[in-house]
């Protein structure tokens, strides 16, 4: 199972980007709650681990849901963000790799991969999953795709951010996700939702992504801002764009 990633120490490729993901991501909707709930179990006896958790966007959807959330984040500066924002006492914060943590064995009822799947080493990650799940736990993929609504601004999105130097978007490639489920075999569901951007959010989705430069790299930052603002004003109205979001999930068992 190939992984892009696998030369690049994945822990360090947030730095520095904690405040714009915590502002400026989307978070996610309980439409999801219900999906893993009316299909799958969820309950308030469930315990959950999320692996590359970020800045705790998935976990506040889903922690009031749940009996205990594992938060498996390699991160220093991201996990310390989700530390900041969430103190309830049914999360555990574990500052580790997806490949190999803490977690004991055969406890975990739902594993999740939110925007993070395509960062692991997928054979150790594969290991990890089938350590750490119960017997019919299962694990799921979770993310969101740009889609097009009558105008350019996914594609033109699209455009701008791939050609970002180190930019690598690995969210829709099938092959790696047969290997992690057992017999290759899934459960899909998803939904769209909309979401409006000031330029100022629109520049901080930006700045959210791992590769995009920073606001202290000179004229590759320069170029980037200007890629935005034309895209800003190419399809704003009223001050501000409109993206058409799809969730998509990918749940199954794993054993």
């Amino acid at each position: 199972m190939n992984n892009e990633y696998k030369d690049i120490k994945t822990e360090l490729l947030f730095m520095n980007k904690q405040d714009y993901y915590t502002k400026y991501r989307p978070g996610y909707d309980k439409k999801i709650v219900d999906i893993l709930s009316n299909n799958y179990g969820l309950n308030s006896n469930s315990i959950v681990t999320e692996y590359g958790a970020g800045t705790g966007k998935f976990l506040e959807l889903m922690q009031p849901y749940v009996d205990t959330y594992y938060f498996v984040e390699p991160n220093t500066d991201m996990i310390n963000e989700a530390k900041k924002n969430n103190t309830s006492s049914n999360i555990v914060f574990l500052n580790e790799k997806a490949e190999e943590t803490s977690i004991p064995n055969n406890t975990v009822d739902f594993a999740f991969a939110v925007h993070s799947f395509h960062y692991f080493e997928k054979d150790l990650f594969k290991n990890e999953l089938q350590r750490t799940l119960k017997e019919n736990g299962y694990f799921g993929i979770i993310w969101y795709d740009y889609i097009d609504d009558g105008d350019s601004l996914s594609d033109d999105w699209g455009e701008l951010i791939s050609g970002i130097k180190g930019f690598k978007d690995n969210h829709n490639k099938m092959d790696d996700r047969l290997n992690i489920f057992k017999d290759g075999k899934f459960d899909e569901h998803e939904f769209r939702i909309d979401k409006y951007y000031t330029y100022e959010e629109l520049l901080g989705l930006g700045l959210s992504i791992s590769s995009t430069p920073m606001p202290n790299q000179g004229e590759e930052y320069l170029k980037f801002e200007e890629g935005i603002k034309e895209i800003f004003n190419k399809h704003q109205k009223d001050n501000k764009v409109k993206f058409v979001l799809k969730c998509n999930i990918q749940i199954g068992n794993v054993k």
